[in-house]
């Protein structure tokens, strides 16, 4: 490596020789000669290995290439006798003498595997050659001949095998007046190869060229060309053309399509280069559908100057389309003067003058760049022998965002990089500047001012926001060990619109100072009475240690405004002091945060925790929670486990309690629940709920409201912008659920006149994007109250393959047969919206319907009072509603009964029932008519989830599985037993 770094070449690797040199007299001088010796002898042998370095060498000689020498020098004539050089894919042999009166040289070489040289071909080659003459006129000739086919492709071995090549070189009269020809025939990646070409310089040095022929697959050349000494271009005619630009591929390794057409004709007064692609297209980079470059030289022998156009249309390259023009004029001169000299390293770059520069100007346009137009125009003059470019000028425009250069910048390329001076910009009302050079070493300062986000913010549709962002940088030292320091700052950030504008602004202010390896960091961010802290080390590799301390508070009430719409409200104050050590590859944490007063209210679901603490350890890449805790109505919730915050995939294992909580209180749904469950898996990717939620009682509740069939009137405030659709919201936490919701009895539906109570078990399956129910809660007992008249329920049950679990679908009927009808009432749809249809056997009107249900008659033997009740029915079915409150729901929840309500009979007869629970598993109640005559008092005991005993004492009105009723006396004892079928 140090040898090889002295010659400018990366290499690894090592090399033993054996050296015998002898020094002796010239041949021919006579014994006890004077003169001084002047023969050498020289043996050369050896191994040299490569490991590494600049590629194809190390593969082509391998780690133990041998080399062997023998050769002589005498009398200013090298004679080799022998040289030798073989290594795993090359082989070099050569022989012959070199004098001041003779040259005869012979070589042999060949590569035996093209694959060292690049992976995208295969095959072998061999050659030939000579060099005889004297020197000053020798002659030089060489044959190249093998196989070259497509990497990966098995290739014949044997230089005549068909399928192969062979190219001859012919050069006489060399080095004052050479001329020869370049022949070529065979196949070449499988294609058949033609080149005739021959080539001769002219006394006066003028170089004459003529290509008689070049095919290769779908590309063709010709054309002749003259190049005087001193010229910058050549005079003459030339032509390609490539039909397929995918024949080209195997030789680049990568994919490509289109055409190429190209012309250069050239004459002493003018000389005119035009090329144009069709459908141009390059695997992982683009394409275009059309690119024409139009280039005119005028006096191109003495004082060339050029005129160029390059116009690209249908560009489509890393996901933005658009369109391009680059036009260049000016003298020639300067891309083939002489360099300018430099100014000492490191320093910046002075303006070019015009007079020794190309002036350029670059036009672009995407009319969809995210969904906006954009452009791009600049002008800039370019030296590219000097390596130098001024830019001129700069007006770049997207969603309202302008990109302006505020004066001529100028820039060069250094070794290694680029050095800037004076490249100044304005942005979003700010200011952008860069000097400095970025190279082998760093010496840079570049800043940002006074931008405003208001303005940037315009750049993201639907986004209003205000303040000010500056940053500031000054580097030094090198790109692997850079120096100096960064400094970013944000003043008055806030929100102008949507809910985020409630938020109070905020604050940011961020430092760090580089010094090789390392970064001293001190960053802080404040939003009202909030705050984060970041202090510490952080290094500039994934390999290099932490050791940063984080901390801060949090008012979970800044939340607020973003979850208003949602109707939820959040609060609590979070407590932050952690450290990270480990290096970024592998971070490490340390430490605690701490909740205290937390309280989160879903006003829609009717969802209340309250009392929420908690307490977090930061232990390696996991979060310990130690402790988390709520209040939900008389019961609590807590949580405890762990979560893998650093690992792949977030891995937990946590274990959430309910005890008598009461989690959904005042919506649709209030419950009073029990429950032990895991989460567990990795979360981010499929996570397992799993468990047992015990329902001790819940309550779905109906709500009044207005019919379906109402319209909603859209409405546009004068003046506003269309409302743009939102963007759908992510998958979120997808979650494999096992979960089984047990419900005995005490699931109460109780609104618009139903009052029911349904039991079971139901099992949660799915995922929590997709869940699948399997079960339902199943009808104990209930009535539906219509017109004045109780109807009790003979069958339902709820279940939620048609809701979700705070909107279960409904499906609960009550039937009655009288004079050969059966009439049936259903309560179907879901909680929120419910769906009451009335159907008969055989089918009769609705009318009818409800007259055989409520009153076991024909409509036309009603009398006028119940005539009234039908309309009445009717009205309440079809979503009128009432906004008088029911006496009996509030004397109910005052006596703290399970069911309190007004019945009906067969008879007509209407009277007062009620009941409650005695224990999870007894329910005692009675039923009191309105004259006094008929009361009876009922007992219920659940011996299993199927099987129940009834008892009853007194006289009163029972109904049958079938919906018969009738009247009964004295006391009953009875068995029910149910099952789904």
């Amino acid at each position: 490596s140090p040898f090889a770094r002295l010659a400018g070449v990366a290499l690894d690797g090592s090399a033993g020789l054996t050296v015998r040199a002898t020094l002796g007299t010239p041949k021919g001088a006579p014994l006890g000669a004077t003169q001084q010796a002047s023969a050498v002898e020289l043996a050369l042998t050896g191994t040299l290995g490569l490991t590494g370095g600049a590629p194809p060498l190390p593969a082509l000689l391998g780690p133990a290439a041998r080399l062997a020498l023998a050769a002589s020098y005498d009398g200013g004539a090298l004679t080799i006798r022998r040289f030798a050089l073989t290594g795993p894919a090359l082989w070099l042999t050569a022989t012959g003498t070199a004098g001041p009166a003779r040259i005869d040289l012979g070589w042999q070489a060949g590569l035996t595997a093209l694959r060292a040289l690049t992976p995208r071909l295969a095959g072998h080659l061999q050659g030939n050659g000579s060099v005889r003459g004297t020197p000053a006129r020798f002659d030089l000739a060489a044959t190249l001949s093998g196989i070259v086919t497509p990497g990966g492709l098995a290739s014949p071995v044997g230089a005549g095998t068909a399928g192969g090549f062979t190219a001859r070189l012919a050069v006489r009269d060399l080095p004052d007046s050479p001329q020869g020809t370049l022949t070529a025939s065979g196949a070449l990646l499988g294609a058949p190869l033609r080149l005739t070409t021959a080539a001769r310089r002219a006394a006066d040095g003028t170089l004459h060229l003529t290509l008689d022929q070049a095919t290769w697959r779908s590309a063709a050349a010709e054309g002749a060309l003259t190049l005087a000494p001193g010229a910058a271009l050549p005079l003459g005619t030339l032509r390609l053309s490539v039909a397929r630009l995918a024949d080209l591929a195997p030789l680049l390794g990568r994919a490509l399509s289109g055409s190429l057409r190209a012309t250069l004709d050239a004459t002493a007064a003018k000389a005119t280069l035009t090329a144009e692609a069709r459908g141009a297209a390059l695997a992982g980079t683009g394409r275009t559908a059309a690119a024409r470059l139009d280039a005119t030289v005028t006096d191109p022998t003495t004082r060339p100057r050029l005129a160029g156009r390059l116009v690209l249309t249908g560009i489509d390259a890393a996901g933005i389309a658009g369109a391009a023009t680059l036009t260049a004029q000016g003298p020639l001169g300067a891309l083939f003067g002489p360099a300018v000299a430099e100014a000492a390293a490191g320093t910046a770059p002075g303006p070019a003058p015009p007079q020794a520069a190309l002036a350029l100007r670059l036009t672009a346009a995407a009319p969809a760049l995210d969904g906006a137009p954009a452009r791009l125009v600049a002008t800039a003059s370019v030296r590219p022998a000097a390596r130098a470019l001024s830019l001129q000028t700069l007006d770049a425009r997207w969603r309202g965002q302008v990109l302006r250069l505020r004066a001529p910048a100028a820039a060069r390329l250094i070794p290694g990089g680029v050095a800037i001076a004076g490249l100044r910009a304005g942005l979003a009302g700010g200011a952008i500047a860069v000097d400095g050079s970025i190279g082998r070493t760093l010496a840079l300062t570049a800043s940002l001012r006074g931008l405003h986000a208001a303005q940037l913010a315009r750049a993201v549709p639907g986004l209003r926001a205000g303040g000010l962002l500056s940053a500031e940088a000054r580097l030094g030292g090198s790109l692997a060990r850079p120096e100096g320091t960064l400094l970013a700052e944000a003043s008055g950030l806030r929100l102008l619109s949507g809910p985020g504008q409630a938020l109070p602004p905020g604050q940011m202010r961020m430092t760090a100072t580089l010094k090789g390896t390392t970064a001293r960091l001190d960053a802080r961010a404040t939003l009202g009475a909030s705050f984060l802290s970041l202090a510490g080390t952080a290094p500039l590799s994934a390999t290099a240690p932490l050791a940063l301390r984080a901390g801060g508070t949090i008012d979970l009430a800044l939340a607020d405004p973003l979850l208003a719409a949602a109707g939820q409200h959040v609060a609590g104050r979070m407590t932050l002091d952690a450290t990270i050590a480990g290096t970024a590859a592998a971070p490490r944490l340390a430490g605690s945060a701490t909740l205290a007063g937390g309280d989160f209210r879903d006003e829609a679901r009717g969802v209340h925790i309250g009392a929420i603490a908690g307490q977090f350890a930061a232990e390696g890449d996991k979060l310990r929670i130690l402790r988390l805790t709520g209040r939900a109505g008389d019961g609590t919730l807590d949580a405890e486990g762990t979560l893998g915050l650093l690992q792949a995939g977030l891995p937990g294992d946590l274990r959430l309690r309910a005890t008598d909580a009461t989690p959904l209180a005042g919506g649709i749904v209030t419950a009073t629940v029990d429950a032990d469950l895991t989460l567990s898996g990795r979360l981010a990717r499929r996570g397992v709920l799993a468990g047992t939620v015990r329902v001790r009682t819940a309550t779905v509740r109906i709500p009044n409201q207005l019919p379906a069939d109402v319209p909603l009137i859209p409405f546009r405030i004068a003046g506003a912008p269309p409302a743009t659709a939102a963007a759908p919201p992510g998958p979120g936490l997808a979650l494999a659920l096992d979960l089984t919701v047990a419900a005995p009895q005490q699931v109460f539906v109780r609104g618009r006149g139903l009052n029911a109570e349904l039991g079971g078990t139901v099992q949660l399956r799915g995922s929590t994007a997709r869940v699948i129910p399997q079960g339902a809660f199943k009808l104990i007992r209930g009535t539906f109250a219509l017109a004045g008249q109780t109807l009790n329920f003979t069958s339902g049950q709820i279940g939620f393959e048609g809701g979700s679990l705070t909107d279960p679908a409904l499906d609960l009927v009550a039937s009655s047969t009288a004079n050969a009808v059966t009439a049936t009432l259903t309560v179907g749809g879901t909680a929120q919206a419910p769906r009451i249809t009335l159907s008969s056997v055989p089918e009769l009107p609705q009318d009818q319907v409800l007259a055989q249900l409520l009153f076991h008659t024909d409509a036309g033997r009603l009398t006028p009072l119940q005539l009234a009740g039908i309309a009445a029915g009717l009205a309440q079915l079809s979503g009128g509603t009432s906004n008088l409150p029911n006496p009996l729901e509030g004397l109910r929840n005052a006596l703290g009964l399970s069911q309190l309500g007004i019945a009906g009979g067969a008879n007509g007869k209407a009277g007062i029932q009620a009941g409650r629970y005695i224990g999870r598993r007894l329910y005692v109640g009675v039923r009191q008519g309105f004259a006094g005559t008929a009361g009876q008092g009922t007992a219920t005991f659940e011996i299993t989830p199927r099987l129940q005993l009834h008892a009853t004492a007194g006289t009163g009105q029972t109904t049958s599985a079938i919906g018969s009723s009738g009247q009964s006396t004295g006391e009953s004892v009875g068995i029910t037993y149910q099952f789904g079928y």
